[in-house]
């Protein structure tokens, strides 16, 4: 399960670091990696923005994320999947 303030504060992340590249809504929920451990699977969903996406705001989402939801007590990794729209010409700055 994951809790309504964790949820909150991915969001809040998300949006100040992938809102200029189209950010549009998160799907956050636990899964189980390859391991079996439990993980934070982060599904991104991106509105179409303009032909150019710069991913340098994607490089740190993992520590940001983590910053962000350890002081409410959760120590699950992060996982993300991002997702564009199939018309977004994904041609990198």
């Amino acid at each position: 399960m994951v809790t309504s303030e964790v949820t909150k504060e991915v969001n809040k992340v998300l949006r100040q670091q992938l809102g200029a590249i189209g950010f549009d809504r998160a799907e956050i929920f636990e899964e189980r990696d390859h391991d079996g451990e439990s993980i934070l699977k982060v599904v991104i969903h991106y509105r179409k923005i303009s032909n150019v996406i710069d991913p340098t705001p994607t490089f740190s989402l993992a520590r940001l994320v983590k910053d962000a939801i350890r002081p409410l007590g959760e120590e699950r990794f992060p996982h993300f999947t991002h997702l564009f729209p199939e018309d977004q010409d994904l041609k990198v700055a």
